[in-house]
């Protein structure tokens, strides 16, 4: 779809970018991150876009070992979720740009995903 030049409207960008955000490589993530930033200036309004251009990016630094800017990756330790390391000079004011909740709301996120029975 995207060589032959069918993505055109920021939906076709945003599920495109989806699709990246699930592989399995650094570069996988980065392209994610493209498609999902290109969704967002075709649609300034997408909510969906901005997170997910922010969730990529995450990704693409988790992956890489270092920590993630706004919070959207968990993983986990044991029996527990955490969130994963999060830059601390990234401020909620940020994060709400990117449509990503609060640092303390991630943090409740992942309780709650430990508290889940399965």
């Amino acid at each position: 779809m995207l060589d032959s030049r069918g993505a055109v409207v920021s939906a076709d960008y945003l599920h495109a970018a989806m699709v990246f955000q699930h592989g399995s490589e650094v570069s996988d993530y980065r392209l994610a991150h493209a498609l999902a930033l290109k969704a967002a200036e075709l649609d300034p309004a997408n909510k969906e876009a901005r997170w997910l251009a922010a969730a990529s990016r995450d990704r693409e630094l988790m992956t890489l070992g270092k920590p993630q800017l706004y919070g959207t990756q968990f993983r986990k330790e044991g029996e527990r979720w955490v969130l994963y390391d999060v830059d601390p000079a990234v401020t909620d004011a940020e994060r709400a740009k990117w449509n990503v909740p609060p640092l303390a709301a991630a943090k409740a996120r992942a309780e709650a995903m430990s508290s889940a029975k399965e």
